[in-house]
């Protein structure tokens, strides 16, 4: 069975309860950030782009909960802060690099997660997800330049 503290007292949850509870967090968060970067960015050809990987962020949600209904957890979200006054309305590569570190983050914890999952499926769900955010990562590379 599970153990309390995760692997060598990685401070990870053990049970599948909070290793899903965490992956909602870390999906939830993603959706804000995507809502944020899509609110300001240029050209359209990129909001396209980041509006099919918020999609993904929601499905993935859905597969890590499907109990959970995803309008009512992305209203829960604390507001997200807006940039400061005077910065440059067309800041899309920061924004789109912001993002790709988010997503890099997000893989790497799936990955962590993967290793505390007791269920097999879920573990393979994980790494599903985490393979998806390592693609948007890549793939926000040529996002970034094609936004300058």
């Amino acid at each position: 069975g599970p153990t309390q503290s995760g692997p060598s007292g990685s401070g990870l949850p053990s049970d599948d309860d909070d290793v899903r509870a965490r992956r909602v967090a870390t999906e939830l968060s993603l959706v804000a950030a995507y809502d944020q970067a899509i609110a300001t960015a240029k050209p359209n050809s990129v909001v396209d782009e980041l509006r099919a990987f918020r999609a993904h962020h929601l499905a993935h949600l859905i597969a890590i909960d499907p109990t959970r209904d995803p309008a009512l957890a992305l209203a829960t979200l604390p507001p997200v802060a807006s940039p400061p006054p005077g910065s440059p309305a067309s800041s899309a590569t920061p924004k789109t690099a912001q993002l790709q570190k988010l997503e890099t983050q997000a893989a790497a914890t799936a990955v962590d997660l993967c290793e505390v999952a007791s269920s097999p499926a879920l573990a393979a769900l994980l790494s599903q997800i985490g393979a998806g955010e390592a693609a948007h990562a890549s793939l926000l590379v040529s996002t970034s330049a094609r936004a300058t």
